[in-house]
Formats: C-alpha cells, structure tokens, sequence
C-alpha cells in the first residue's frame, strides 16, 4: 500500500466489543529497526510502569464524561488502567446489559507525522473481541484529495478470534458514500498465544507493516 501524507496523527489504541486485553511497551532491541538504530530518534515512549497511566502522554477515552456511545457499545473509562506489572489492560465489562469497553489516544499529547510506530500486544481469545492499534488524523474525514489530507492507517486490527489472522488498512475520503479502503489479511500461526509485536514504518512513499 502506497500514500503519501503529510498531515499529523496521534496514536490510538482500542478494544471495542468483549472482556480483557493486556498492553505493553516492546522494549523492541534498536539493531531490528528498520535501517538501524542511527537513522531514528525516540520521540515516544510509555513502559506501563508505575500504578497510574501517564496522563501527559495518553487519553483515556471518552475524554470529556465517564461514558459515551461507541457503535454497539460504549467507551468506558473505568475499563482502561495499568495493572502495576508494566501492563496497559483495556478490557470491556458488561453492566446493565450494556458492553462498555476502554480505549486510549495521544491526540493533543503527542501527534506525529512519519516514522517507526510499535506495540507489543496480547490478543483476546474470546469471541466478539475487536482489538486495534492505529493511527488517525482529523483530516480523514476530508473528501477528495486522494487520502493525502488524511488518512486512518490501522497498523493491525484483530476481529478473528476463532483464526490465526491479523487485518492491516487504509482508510480514507471519510466513512459515509466517499469512503475508500486498501486491507489485507496476514496468517500468523499462534498469534492468540502470549505478546506480539506489531508495528509500521511511515515514510514518504510507502507504509511497511
């Protein structure tokens, strides 16, 4: 997938539909960077440490009341927390017959177009789980410019709990008649057991997933 744009993003990270998913930052060694370690610079980064989230760095969502709608469900903040260990648990919890679900994003703490974007992952294996790490801009929802005044770039998506797949994708022209996407599936045997690294290199010319 080829598409050059050039406006901000914050990073978003989510579990939109049943029960409990960990969180955690990779520790990913600078010898696997793409091109190596001289040709980055960190910009972000979050180990999960301590008993609170870094609210200078994350947004819990809903960000302005405790719950909102969201699709079929609701965004709960309560469902969104570390656990002490150096885990990010975003989980959802039935209450009243209703599914609220946690969700986090840095938009308005830390907002960056271009580079080397990474999470290291625990999958739920329970059944209506929709997990998903991505990158988004505002300007997504603006039509007719190809994608290049913004695009939500999902550097993994897992709504197969049942199969060993992961989904990356493109979307763009905003989500009603304009709307336009570019996916792709990927098999991964064993994805559902145990922490993943996912991650995507940005650049002018191209997304590496």
């Amino acid at each position: 997938m080829q598409r050059e744009i050039g406006w901000p993003i914050y990073v978003a990270l989510a579990l939109v539909l049943l029960c409990g998913a960990a969180w955690h930052d990779t520790g990913y060694a600078a010898s696997h960077l793409p091109g190596g370690e001289a040709q980055w610079r960190l910009t972000f980064e979050d180990d999960f440490d301590g008993e609170t989230l870094d609210l200078t760095k994350w947004r819990i969502l809903p960000s302005k009341s405790p719950v909102a709608p969201r699709v079929d469900a609701y965004w709960s903040r309560e469902q969104t927390f570390v656990d002490g260990e150096g885990h990010l648990i975003i989980q959802v919890d039935e209450v009243d017959g209703e599914y609220h679900a946690g969700a986090v994003d840095t938009k308005g703490n830390f907002e960056q177009a271009y580079g080397y974007y990474e999470a290291r992952v625990q999958l739920p294996t329970e059944e209506g789980f929709w997990t998903a790490f991505w990158l988004m801009t505002d300007g997504v929802l603006r039509v007719g410019d190809e994608g290049r005044d913004g695009t939500e770039i999902d550097i993994y998506e897992a709504p197969y709990a049942t199969e060993d797949r992961i989904h990356h994708a493109l979307h763009w022209d905003g989500y009603g008649e304009h709307h336009r996407v570019a996916g792709h599936n990927v098999l991964v045997p064993g994805i559902h057991q145990g922490f993943h690294t996912f991650a995507l290199e940005w650049n002018v010319d191209e997304y590496v997933f």
